[in-house]
């Protein structure tokens, strides 16, 4: 027979509660001769219902299983297709924090498709669209290593004071105490420049300057001074990017896990001054 959740009889409401009837309203058990009649009545096979258990939740993920460990296998690739590294949540975006808590201002990580690359810059000074314009801070991953530096460019054409070519130029050879730090930076982190000359896209040569006193370009021994000379002298024709990087191999940059980022800040810290020299909020 069905069961009834809530019964009337002779006037009074009661409610079945397990083996017994009870007064709807006052919770009171009935008086037996009740029962015995509600029983009759509505008699039915009783059956105890089994405890809802409540759903079991899947234990929370540990702190250290959402963190990010460091670069994988898959991030070292000349395609962005299956690698990781660029989002906010890993490597990019960390490295854009720490440059923001360093500086107090906002440094933001911009993937730049379709190189395995991003750009590290302060929001205020660097506009995606034009990102040839600015100078910023570069880490590019090719499938044997990690590079990583200070990155400024002129384009194959003439440029106005928004390109912040020109005050590279006009602080990297005149500021005797800039051109200090930048060489103490390149001694602590083994930097070194690389001046890449390309037209249409295509590599004409790249060029590799060993810093120190004196700089080594091309084997010739030169001063700052002439180091501005000779990137001035890069045919206006061609495109000229300019790089003071480092470099970690794939397995010490897979190896070192999370710590991947201390080498890479330290470098970007002692070549802020740089950054800020070059320039200009837009």
């Amino acid at each position: 027979m069905a069961s009834y959740d809530l019964v009337d009889h002779n006037g009074e409401k009661y409610i079945r509660s397990g083996s017994s009837w009870i007064v709807a309203g006052s919770y009171l058990k009935a008086p037996e001769v009740v029962c015995r009649e509600l029983e009759r009545r509505y008699s039915r096979p009783f059956t105890v219902m089994a405890k809802k258990q409540p759903v079991r939740k899947a234990p929370p993920r540990r702190q250290q299983d959402r963190e990010y460990r460091g670069l994988s296998p898959d991030d070292f690739s000349n395609r962005v297709e299956g690698t990781n590294w660029r989002r906010r949540d890993t490597l990019a975006g960390l490295l854009a924090g720490q440059l923001s808590e360093f500086t107090g201002n906002h440094f933001i990580s911009y993937p730049i498709y379709p190189w395995n690359e991003v750009h590290l810059a302060n929001g205020h000074c660097y506009e995606i669209s034009r990102r040839a314009k600015g100078a910023k801070f570069q880490v590019r991953i090719s499938e044997r290593e990690v590079v990583y530096g200070f990155q400024v460019e002129r384009p194959d054409e003439p440029i106005s004071d928004q390109w912040d070519w020109r005050r590279f130029i006009a602080v990297i050879g005149d500021d005797d105490e800039l051109q200090e730090l930048v060489d103490n930076a390149c001694r602590h982190h083994e930097l070194k420049w690389l001046v890449a000359q390309s037209v249409g896209g295509r590599l004409i040569k790249e060029i590799e300057v060993i810093p120190g006193d004196p700089l080594i370009w091309d084997g010739d021994e030169i001063d700052w001074q002439t180091f501005t000379f000779r990137l001035l002298a890069v045919p206006s024709s061609y495109w000229c990017n300019v790089r003071l990087c480092g470099q970690i191999g794939k397995a010490d940059a897979i190896d070192g896990g999370i710590a991947i980022m201390d080498p890479i800040l330290s470098a970007f810290r002692e070549l802020m001054p740089l950054y800020e020299a070059c320039v200009r909020k837009r």
